[in-house]
């Protein structure tokens, strides 16, 4: 199946009151591009120049950092990815899974590309046959001073992904897991709210997890925030994708569907 290009409609993303306007993701790149300025390194300063531009000038970047791009690239892929899931929406599910044997001091050492071939390697050997489609993000522990790299997933449902599931526990196992935390490698639920939770796939936004008994995730503190800022302009949107048996070619997305 060929995903092509589809209009925004009323009534789809923009009706969720928490999806940013394009006035807010003008403002979050402003607090994004003053940050950079105050760290003061050249690498900072260079992203933080790029940003300004973007969003004082109108020059696109199309960088993963800046949040005018990225809503701009979002707002394509989960309106191209609603339309064409909607008649098998409910064969798929969304998973998270948490690699706690891969957690790092510095969010500079995580290996994008290798962790993705070792999702891809236990998606293979599960024997799943149709699209997978997600995100690779990390969040903050600040107590322990550690990132955890996760993924958002979109599976399609049935044995395979069962097996997959149970592989993925396997290859966890014995790892540490945050201090004073059940360790829960695998979170899965239905595709039953798909704008909402494709949205939430494709957020782009690594958090800093609350320490115990002081809520949910927040927005990552200065020094950290500039670090993940420079690490996905690196990479950018489409390193960040986890793709099995898809394609992004020309902004068009070529998948197999169950």
């Amino acid at each position: 199946m060929i995903l092509h290009n589809t209009l925004v409609q009323d009534g789809h993303i923009f009706a969720m009151d928490d999806f940013e306007s394009e006035e807010q993701a003008v403002e979050e790149s402003r607090i994004r591009y003053k940050k950079l300025y105050e760290q003061g390194d050249p690498e900072s300063r260079t992203l933080a120049n790029k940003l300004w531009d973007c969003g004082e000038r109108q020059i696109r970047c199309g960088s993963a950092a800046c949040k005018i791009c990225s809503r701009d690239f979002r707002v394509h892929l989960i309106e191209t990815l609603v339309e064409s899931l909607g008649p098998i929406s409910e064969d798929y599910a969304v998973v998270t899974v948490i690699l706690y044997d891969s957690v790092v001091s510095s969010c500079e050492e995580i290996d994008v590309i290798r962790i993705k071939d070792r999702l891809r390697y236990l998606i293979k050997r599960s024997g799943i046959e149709s699209a997978v489609i997600g995100v690779f993000e990390m969040d903050f522990e600040p107590k322990e001073q550690l990132w955890y790299p996760h993924f958002h997933l979109l599976v399609p449902k049935g044995n395979a992904l069962d097996d997959f599931i149970e592989r993925f526990k396997r290859s966890q196992k014995g790892t540490r897991s945050r201090r004073g935390k059940r360790q829960y490698p695998v979170k899965d639920q239905d595709l039953v709210n798909p704008v909402r939770q494709i949205s939430y796939i494709f957020k782009y936004m690594w958090q800093q997890l609350a320490w115990k008994g002081h809520g949910g995730k927040r927005r990552l503190l200065d020094r950290q925030f500039c670090d993940y800022l420079k690490l996905v302009d690196h990479h950018g949107h489409r390193r960040l994708m986890f793709l099995y048996k898809t394609r992004l070619e020309g902004g068009v997305l070529k998948i197999k569907c169950p």
